[in-house]
């Protein structure tokens, strides 16, 4: 999740994309990694390798600047 200016035309010097792999390659890694999941569905790397961490929480949104009532304390 990186805000929109950041990735206007000019501010990066690449962009890299990390898409969920196939069941069957996810499968693979999982093994490699020495994990005893059975994957069935495409994931990403972060589901892959915390296993038991599917849970997925939203962070909280957060408020940028000053709000009138503290400029006045």
């Amino acid at each position: 999740m990186v805000d929109n200016a950041l990735l206007r035309r000019g501010r990066l010097i690449a962009k890299c994309e990390f898409n969920k792999l196939d069941a069957v390659k996810a499968q693979a890694l999982s093994n490699q990694l020495g994990f005893a999941t059975a994957i069935d569905q495409p994931m990403t790397l972060a589901e892959i390798t915390n296993p038991g961490d599917m849970e997925v929480v939203k962070p909280a949104m957060e408020i940028m600047g000053f709000r009138r009532s503290e400029l006045m304390n």
